[in-house]
Protein backbone atom coordinates (compact mmCIF):
# COMPACT_ATOMS: atom_id res chain seq x y z
CA UNK A 1 0.00 0.00 0.00
CA UNK A 2 3.06 2.30 1.10
CA UNK A 3 4.48 1.99 -2.70
CA UNK A 4 1.11 2.54 -4.53
CA UNK A 5 0.81 5.55 -2.36
CA UNK A 6 3.76 6.51 -3.22
CA UNK A 7 3.50 6.41 -6.88
CA UNK A 8 0.31 7.75 -7.28
CA UNK A 9 1.74 10.59 -5.57
CA UNK A 10 4.49 10.94 -7.67
CA UNK A 11 2.22 11.08 -10.46
CA UNK A 12 0.43 13.46 -9.78
CA UNK A 13 2.65 16.39 -11.62
CA UNK A 14 2.72 14.72 -14.68
CA UNK A 15 -1.80 14.42 -15.16
CA UNK A 16 -1.92 17.35 -17.48
CA UNK A 17 0.99 19.88 -16.15
CA UNK A 18 -1.50 22.11 -14.74
CA UNK A 19 -0.56 23.07 -10.64
CA UNK A 20 -3.21 24.96 -9.48
CA UNK A 21 -2.06 27.51 -6.67
CA UNK A 22 -3.74 28.70 -3.52
CA UNK A 23 -4.43 32.53 -2.55
CA UNK A 24 -0.70 32.72 -0.32
CA UNK A 25 0.97 30.50 -3.29
CA UNK A 26 -0.46 33.36 -5.93
CA UNK A 27 0.10 36.39 -3.83
CA UNK A 28 3.46 35.46 -3.28
CA UNK A 29 4.37 34.59 -7.01
CA UNK A 30 2.37 37.95 -8.06
CA UNK A 31 4.71 39.87 -5.20
CA UNK A 32 8.15 38.21 -6.80
CA UNK A 33 6.79 39.26 -10.33
CA UNK A 34 6.17 43.19 -9.05
CA UNK A 35 9.94 42.87 -7.40
CA UNK A 36 12.00 41.12 -10.24
CA UNK A 37 10.35 43.85 -12.65
CA UNK A 38 13.43 45.66 -13.91
CA UNK A 39 11.88 47.38 -16.50
CA UNK A 40 11.99 51.06 -16.55
CA UNK A 41 8.75 52.64 -16.81
CA UNK A 42 7.68 49.81 -14.28
CA UNK A 43 4.73 48.05 -15.98
CA UNK A 44 3.93 45.67 -13.60
CA UNK A 45 3.71 48.52 -10.53
CA UNK A 46 -0.14 48.85 -9.54
CA UNK A 47 -1.44 45.78 -11.30
CA UNK A 48 -1.20 43.07 -8.12
CA UNK A 49 -5.40 42.57 -8.32
CA UNK A 50 -4.89 42.03 -12.19
CA UNK A 51 -1.99 40.15 -11.72
CA UNK A 52 -3.47 37.52 -9.19
CA UNK A 53 -6.60 37.26 -11.42
CA UNK A 54 -4.60 36.49 -14.53
CA UNK A 55 -2.33 34.03 -12.61
CA UNK A 56 -4.88 32.25 -11.47
CA UNK A 57 -6.55 31.64 -14.51
CA UNK A 58 -2.87 30.33 -15.46
CA UNK A 59 -2.39 28.05 -13.18
CA UNK A 60 -5.65 26.30 -14.08
CA UNK A 61 -4.04 26.04 -18.15
CA UNK A 62 -1.93 22.73 -18.95
CA UNK A 63 1.71 23.25 -20.68
CA UNK A 64 0.05 23.04 -24.32
CA UNK A 65 -2.66 25.17 -23.15
CA UNK A 66 -0.57 27.90 -21.92
CA UNK A 67 2.09 27.51 -25.10
CA UNK A 68 -1.58 27.65 -27.44
CA UNK A 69 -2.13 30.81 -25.27
CA UNK A 70 0.93 32.61 -25.86
CA UNK A 71 1.15 31.93 -29.55
CA UNK A 72 -2.48 32.94 -30.13
CA UNK A 73 -1.41 36.47 -28.49
CA UNK A 74 1.63 36.68 -30.41
CA UNK A 75 -0.94 36.02 -33.76
CA UNK A 76 -2.96 39.24 -32.57
CA UNK A 77 -0.29 41.65 -31.43
CA UNK A 78 1.99 41.18 -34.50
CA UNK A 79 -0.60 41.95 -36.93
CA UNK A 80 -2.52 44.98 -34.66
CA UNK A 81 0.14 47.35 -33.94
CA UNK A 82 3.31 46.55 -36.05
CA UNK A 83 6.29 48.74 -37.24
CA UNK A 84 9.14 48.07 -39.77
CA UNK A 85 12.43 48.77 -38.40
CA UNK A 86 15.45 48.40 -40.47
CA UNK A 87 18.34 46.81 -38.95
CA UNK A 88 21.02 46.57 -40.93
CA UNK A 89 20.15 44.44 -44.01
CA UNK A 90 17.19 43.14 -43.17
CA UNK A 91 13.77 44.07 -41.77
CA UNK A 92 12.45 43.54 -38.25
CA UNK A 93 9.09 44.16 -36.55
CA UNK A 94 8.47 46.00 -34.31
CA UNK A 95 5.14 45.58 -31.44
CA UNK A 96 3.47 46.01 -28.41
CA UNK A 97 3.04 43.32 -25.56
CA UNK A 98 -0.31 43.24 -24.03
CA UNK A 99 -1.90 41.45 -21.05
CA UNK A 100 -5.79 40.38 -20.49
CA UNK A 101 -6.85 42.66 -17.84
CA UNK A 102 -3.04 44.13 -17.32
CA UNK A 103 -2.93 46.47 -20.56
CA UNK A 104 0.32 47.04 -22.08
CA UNK A 105 3.63 45.19 -20.61
CA UNK A 106 7.19 44.83 -21.86
CA UNK A 107 8.73 41.59 -23.23
CA UNK A 108 10.66 41.13 -20.36
CA UNK A 109 7.62 41.07 -17.69
CA UNK A 110 5.42 39.10 -20.38
CA UNK A 111 8.00 36.24 -20.48
CA UNK A 112 8.85 36.12 -16.10
CA UNK A 113 4.30 35.91 -16.25
CA UNK A 114 4.35 32.95 -18.58
CA UNK A 115 7.78 31.42 -16.95
CA UNK A 116 9.26 30.91 -20.74
CA UNK A 117 12.43 32.95 -22.24
CA UNK A 118 12.44 35.54 -24.58
CA UNK A 119 14.37 32.74 -27.00
CA UNK A 120 11.18 30.71 -26.29
CA UNK A 121 9.21 33.64 -27.51
CA UNK A 122 11.77 34.44 -30.33
CA UNK A 123 11.12 30.76 -31.63
CA UNK A 124 7.50 30.98 -31.74
CA UNK A 125 7.46 34.21 -33.71
CA UNK A 126 9.25 32.64 -36.48
CA UNK A 127 6.70 29.63 -36.26
CA UNK A 128 4.35 32.31 -36.91
CA UNK A 129 6.36 34.01 -39.41
CA UNK A 130 6.84 30.58 -41.49
CA UNK A 131 2.23 30.22 -41.41
CA UNK A 132 1.69 27.98 -38.26
CA UNK A 133 0.56 29.61 -35.00
CA UNK A 134 -0.97 26.05 -33.22
CA UNK A 135 0.96 23.94 -30.83
CA UNK A 136 2.61 21.42 -32.67
CA UNK A 137 1.18 17.73 -31.79
CA UNK A 138 2.89 16.18 -29.31
CA UNK A 139 0.99 12.68 -29.86
CA UNK A 140 0.99 12.16 -26.05
CA UNK A 141 3.79 10.21 -26.01
CA UNK A 142 6.74 10.33 -22.78
CA UNK A 143 10.21 10.14 -23.73
CA UNK A 144 11.02 7.05 -23.89
CA UNK A 145 14.16 7.43 -22.18
CA UNK A 146 12.30 9.14 -19.10
CA UNK A 147 9.33 6.80 -19.02
CA UNK A 148 11.40 3.87 -18.65
CA UNK A 149 13.09 5.56 -15.06
CA UNK A 150 12.28 3.79 -12.07
CA UNK A 151 11.16 7.38 -10.07
CA UNK A 152 9.52 6.14 -6.90
CA UNK A 153 12.83 3.55 -6.18
CA UNK A 154 15.25 6.18 -7.19
CA UNK A 155 13.29 8.67 -4.44
CA UNK A 156 13.36 5.54 -1.67
CA UNK A 157 17.40 4.77 -2.68
CA UNK A 158 18.33 8.49 -1.92
CA UNK A 159 15.95 9.52 1.27
CA UNK A 160 17.39 5.99 2.54
CA UNK A 161 21.07 6.97 1.39
CA UNK A 162 20.81 10.51 3.09
CA UNK A 163 19.03 8.66 6.19
CA UNK A 164 22.11 6.55 6.70
CA UNK A 165 24.84 9.65 6.43
CA UNK A 166 22.95 13.11 7.02
CA UNK A 167 22.58 14.67 9.56
CA UNK A 168 18.71 16.05 10.59
CA UNK A 169 18.02 19.61 10.98
CA UNK A 170 14.98 21.27 12.30
CA UNK A 171 14.66 24.84 10.59
CA UNK A 172 11.65 26.87 11.40
CA UNK A 173 9.26 27.38 8.29
CA UNK A 174 6.80 30.14 8.88
CA UNK A 175 3.63 30.31 6.73
CA UNK A 176 0.87 32.98 6.03
CA UNK A 177 -2.74 31.88 6.09
CA UNK A 178 -5.88 33.92 5.87
CA UNK A 179 -8.56 33.24 8.49
CA UNK A 180 -11.82 34.61 8.50
CA UNK A 181 -10.53 37.63 5.93
CA UNK A 182 -6.90 38.33 8.34
CA UNK A 183 -3.48 36.91 7.78
CA UNK A 184 -2.30 35.21 10.26
CA UNK A 185 0.82 33.47 10.59
CA UNK A 186 1.65 29.96 11.27
CA UNK A 187 5.16 28.80 12.39
CA UNK A 188 6.12 25.35 12.16
CA UNK A 189 9.17 22.85 12.27
CA UNK A 190 10.42 21.29 9.45
CA UNK A 191 13.95 18.57 9.06
CA UNK A 192 15.87 19.02 6.96
CA UNK A 193 18.40 15.83 5.76
CA UNK A 194 22.16 17.43 5.70
CA UNK A 195 24.32 15.06 3.84
CA UNK A 196 28.06 16.45 4.75
CA UNK A 197 30.01 18.77 2.61
CA UNK A 198 32.43 16.66 0.49
CA UNK A 199 29.57 15.21 -1.47
CA UNK A 200 28.94 16.42 -4.89
CA UNK A 201 25.91 15.57 -7.50
CA UNK A 202 28.62 13.93 -9.09
CA UNK A 203 29.45 11.58 -6.39
CA UNK A 204 25.77 10.69 -5.47
CA UNK A 205 25.15 9.55 -9.01
CA UNK A 206 28.86 7.21 -8.24
CA UNK A 207 27.11 6.12 -5.36
CA UNK A 208 23.82 5.52 -6.95
CA UNK A 209 25.20 3.24 -9.76
CA UNK A 210 27.63 1.36 -7.45
CA UNK A 211 24.84 0.43 -5.58
CA UNK A 212 22.68 -0.77 -8.60
CA UNK A 213 25.83 -2.99 -9.45
CA UNK A 214 26.68 -4.23 -5.72
CA UNK A 215 23.28 -5.29 -5.53
CA UNK A 216 22.58 -6.47 -9.46
CA UNK A 217 19.56 -4.52 -9.65
CA UNK A 218 17.79 -4.41 -12.84
CA UNK A 219 16.62 -0.44 -12.97
CA UNK A 220 17.21 1.86 -15.81
CA UNK A 221 19.61 4.23 -14.11
CA UNK A 222 18.98 7.98 -15.13
CA UNK A 223 21.43 10.63 -16.94
CA UNK A 224 23.44 12.66 -14.36
CA UNK A 225 21.15 15.73 -14.72
CA UNK A 226 18.11 13.60 -15.01
CA UNK A 227 19.08 12.47 -11.51
CA UNK A 228 19.91 15.87 -10.01
CA UNK A 229 16.68 17.42 -11.47
CA UNK A 230 14.21 15.13 -10.29
CA UNK A 231 15.93 14.21 -6.86
CA UNK A 232 15.68 18.15 -5.93
CA UNK A 233 12.02 18.04 -7.17
CA UNK A 234 11.06 15.25 -5.02
CA UNK A 235 13.33 15.46 -1.78
CA UNK A 236 13.15 18.80 -1.30
CA UNK A 237 14.49 19.07 1.98
CA UNK A 238 17.68 16.66 1.89
CA UNK A 239 20.30 19.28 0.90
CA UNK A 240 24.26 19.05 0.92
CA UNK A 241 26.42 21.05 3.53
CA UNK A 242 28.22 23.83 2.65
CA UNK A 243 31.71 23.33 2.30
CA UNK A 244 32.49 26.68 4.37
CA UNK A 245 32.22 26.09 8.23
CA UNK A 246 31.50 29.56 8.94
CA UNK A 247 28.16 29.16 7.01
CA UNK A 248 24.98 28.37 8.80
CA UNK A 249 23.12 25.48 7.46
CA UNK A 250 19.94 27.69 7.59
CA UNK A 251 21.45 30.28 6.10
CA UNK A 252 22.25 27.72 2.78
CA UNK A 253 18.05 27.07 3.22
CA UNK A 254 16.92 30.22 3.18
CA UNK A 255 19.54 31.40 0.45
CA UNK A 256 18.25 28.61 -1.98
CA UNK A 257 14.97 29.56 -1.19
CA UNK A 258 15.40 33.02 -1.80
CA UNK A 259 16.97 31.93 -5.68
CA UNK A 260 13.71 31.24 -7.10
CA UNK A 261 12.25 34.26 -5.91
CA UNK A 262 13.13 37.59 -3.18
CA UNK A 263 9.95 38.14 -0.97
CA UNK A 264 9.28 40.07 2.09
CA UNK A 265 8.51 37.30 4.52
CA UNK A 266 12.20 35.17 3.62
CA UNK A 267 14.19 39.02 3.83
CA UNK A 268 12.53 39.56 7.62
CA UNK A 269 13.23 35.75 8.18
CA UNK A 270 16.68 35.99 6.93
CA UNK A 271 17.10 39.38 9.53
CA UNK A 272 15.83 38.16 12.62
CA UNK A 273 17.72 34.75 12.01
CA UNK A 274 21.04 37.20 11.36
CA UNK A 275 20.79 38.75 14.72
CA UNK A 276 22.67 36.85 16.91
CA UNK A 277 25.30 36.14 14.63
CA UNK A 278 25.97 40.20 13.80
CA UNK A 279 25.96 40.82 17.64
CA UNK A 280 28.44 38.13 18.43
CA UNK A 281 30.81 39.79 15.10
CA UNK A 282 30.62 42.75 17.27
CA UNK A 283 31.71 41.52 20.77
CA UNK A 284 33.99 39.39 18.44
CA UNK A 285 35.68 42.97 17.23
CA UNK A 286 35.65 44.53 20.79
CA UNK A 287 37.62 41.82 22.03
CA UNK A 288 40.06 41.90 20.13
CA UNK A 289 40.32 45.68 20.54
CA UNK A 290 40.93 44.97 24.23
CA UNK A 291 43.92 43.12 24.11
CA UNK A 292 46.61 43.97 26.23
CA UNK A 293 49.12 42.82 28.76
CA UNK A 294 46.97 42.46 31.54
CA UNK A 295 43.45 40.69 29.43
CA UNK A 296 43.99 37.72 27.13
CA UNK A 297 41.59 37.63 24.53
CA UNK A 298 40.98 33.64 23.54
CA UNK A 299 38.42 32.26 20.91
CA UNK A 300 37.57 28.80 20.45
CA UNK A 301 36.54 27.63 16.84
CA UNK A 302 34.43 24.55 15.62
CA UNK A 303 34.69 23.42 12.14
CA UNK A 304 32.94 20.62 10.48
CA UNK A 305 34.02 18.48 7.89
CA UNK A 306 37.37 19.96 7.70
CA UNK A 307 40.80 19.84 7.79
CA UNK A 308 43.13 21.17 10.37
CA UNK A 309 44.78 24.90 9.41
CA UNK A 310 48.13 24.47 7.44
CA UNK A 311 49.91 26.95 9.84
CA UNK A 312 49.73 27.49 13.39
CA UNK A 313 49.40 31.28 12.48
CA UNK A 314 45.91 30.87 10.78
CA UNK A 315 43.19 31.58 12.70
CA UNK A 316 39.79 30.72 11.70
CA UNK A 317 40.20 29.86 8.37
CA UNK A 318 39.32 26.18 8.42
CA UNK A 319 37.33 26.34 4.79
CA UNK A 320 40.19 23.57 3.22
CA UNK A 321 37.84 20.79 2.34
CA UNK A 322 38.51 17.62 3.33
CA UNK A 323 38.17 14.53 1.84
CA UNK A 324 36.63 12.48 5.20
CA UNK A 325 34.45 14.03 7.40
CA UNK A 326 36.97 15.69 10.19
CA UNK A 327 35.17 17.97 13.20
CA UNK A 328 37.79 20.09 14.42
CA UNK A 329 38.29 22.44 18.08
CA UNK A 330 40.41 24.77 17.80
CA UNK A 331 41.67 27.74 20.53
CA UNK A 332 43.12 31.12 18.84
CA UNK A 333 45.03 33.01 21.73
CA UNK A 334 44.64 36.61 20.06
CA UNK A 335 47.22 38.58 22.03
CA UNK A 336 49.77 36.18 20.09
CA UNK A 337 48.44 35.09 16.93
CA UNK A 338 48.91 31.98 18.05
CA UNK A 339 46.22 28.86 16.73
Amino acid sequence: MAEESDSESLEEYSVDGSIVLSDDQLREEVTSLIQRDNCEERCLQGKAAELETFSRSLSHMSSREKKQSVMTALVMLMKMDTAVRRRGTGERLVFSYYFPLDGRVCRESRCNVFQVSTATITRFRRQIQGGAFSVRAHGGRLNTNAAKIDICWLVNWFQSFAKKLGDVVSVRVRTKKTIDGEFRKHYSDENYTLLPAFFTWGQLYTEMQNYVIKNELNVREPRPSTFQKQVQRYCPTIRIRSPRSNVCDLCSILYARMKSGVIAELTEELGVHTTAAKLMRLEYQQDLQSVSEDHAVIVMDFSQNLTLPGVASTPSQWYFLSLVSVSVFGIYYANTGIQ
